[in-house]
């Protein structure tokens, strides 16, 4: 409330599972720039195999309630192993049903709640596999292609530093516990918004990002205008500079695939 009588726009990334009516009145008084709501199955069994909690019903309710309120909801899929086979099935019922889903590359991050179980990750081929059938399910007529560039490779040119995209320069994103980052994939920086103030919080948050350096590999590369610009998905590491050769291998297949159509 305090930011958006600053006149900040501000977001909200939830699971959907407490927004009840109180809520619902609430964002019809202050309306947030956006909700992004995750919807982790097409049922309830499917999302309770994902979120090990069966809160399903409370996430499509919350989801339609928003929608008919008026309030631009955002619906974010993410394909894991545990929902690889349900993915296609969530994106039919928000088609089927109107929803606007969120722009999210289908990419994996590294489990931050629980960072040794990782059996959740699909493979690079079958992610572009449900790229694939994402981009049928939407109309977009596929075209293989046969002669394709190689990826970049570092190249002895000095890459920019700092973000190459919102995050740290006009967005941040502030956890339950009232820690900022620069954005919710990349949990640098921390800073307590509640002990320090927002904007003692922002400019440390804007700080920290400008340290980032920018992948060598992708100063010359072909696909560097169709690659992900999330620095969370092109970095192996925040901060040596270098490329995940996964993300690298994804962009170049999906240009193969047709899904993306020019360079």
């Amino acid at each position: 409330l305090y930011l958006w009588k600053k006149g900040i726009k501000v977001s909200i990334l939830t699971n959907g599972t407490m927004i009840n009516e109180e809520y619902i009145h609430f964002f019809k008084q202050f309306p947030p720039d956006f909700i992004q709501i995750s919807l982790y199955g097409s049922d309830d069994a499917h999302y309770y195999n994902v979120a090990g909690h069966h809160m399903y019903e409370k996430a499509a309710w919350a989801i339609k309630q928003l929608v008919e309120s008026k309030i631009d909801v955002r619906v974010a899929v993410t394909a894991s192993r545990y929902l690889q086979d349900d993915y296609i099935k969530i994106l039919k019922y928000c088609k089927q049903n109107g929803y606007t889903l969120a722009n999210i590359e289908m990419f994996l991050f590294p489990n931050r709640d629980n960072p040794g179980k990782n059996d959740y990750y699909l493979t690079e081929d079958e992610i572009v596999s449900l790229c694939k059938e994402r981009a049928l399910l939407f109309g977009q007529n596929l075209e293989d292609r046969v002669d394709v560039p190689k990826t970049g490779k570092a190249c002895g040119k000095s890459p920019l530093n700092g973000t190459t995209c919102t995050a740290g320069n006009c967005r941040a994103f502030v956890s339950w516990k009232g820690k900022m980052y620069p954005c919710a994939n990349m949990m640098i920086g921390g800073y307590d918004v509640l002990a320090e103030g927002y904007e003692a919080a922002w400019r440390k948050t804007a700080a920290i990002a400008n340290t980032v350096v920018n992948a060598a590999e992708c100063v010359d590369c072909a696909y560097k205008e169709i690659c992900p610009k999330c620095p969370a998905m092109r970095l192996t590491d925040f901060f040596d500079g270098h490329c995940n050769k996964a993300t690298c291998y994804i962009t170049r297949e999906k240009f193969r695939s047709g899904i993306y159509n020019h360079l």
